[in-house]
């Protein structure tokens, strides 16, 4: 069965009872009672640090300067693999590379959970999941799991 999951800066842009990532920090966090609304969830960090990754899944890298340090989004990679074996990182399909380098280097690239964001319909092959509509201009960013469906009961 294909997955479908959503996120979006604004809660209410997405419907209830839907798979959903929810940002759990910075400006456009979910609250606990947002986030209950929904099917299934992931958590992800826009702030990033080793903290995070308890209470986070995934850590969104996928634009501007953050792809460009590692010092933002790599103790938080590392943390959370060695925690729970699932780290997750949201990246865009430009900058997939830099953040696959950095995880090679701390030998955690096997153990990356990989969300690509595209937003041609195109889907990234070896990817947990492809976001493949949204955008910024979007009310909400529409993703396909193509990996194992880990998410979580909020």
């Amino acid at each position: 069965m294909t997955r479908h999951f959503y996120d979006a800066a604004n809660s209410h842009n997405v419907p209830s009872e839907v798979y959903a990532a929810v940002p759990i920090d910075g400006q456009f966090a979910w609250s606990e009672s947002e986030q209950k609304r929904m099917d299934k969830i992931i958590r992800y960090t826009v702030l990033g640090g080793a903290a995070a990754a308890h209470s986070a899944r995934a850590i969104d890298i996928e634009v501007g300067d953050r792809a460009n340090d590692p010092n933002f989004y790599m103790p938080f990679l590392i943390e959370r693999n060695k925690h729970y074996g699932d780290a997750t990182p949201y990246v865009n399909r430009s900058n997939l590379l830099v953040v696959s380098q950095h995880c090679h280097k701390a030998g955690i690239l096997q153990d990356m959970r990989f969300w690509i964001s595209t937003l041609d319909g195109t889907i990234m092959r070896g990817a947990w999941a492809t976001q493949l509509q949204g955008g910024f201009h979007s009310p909400f960013d529409l993703s396909i799991l193509q990996g194992v469906d880990d998410f979580v009961q909020p």
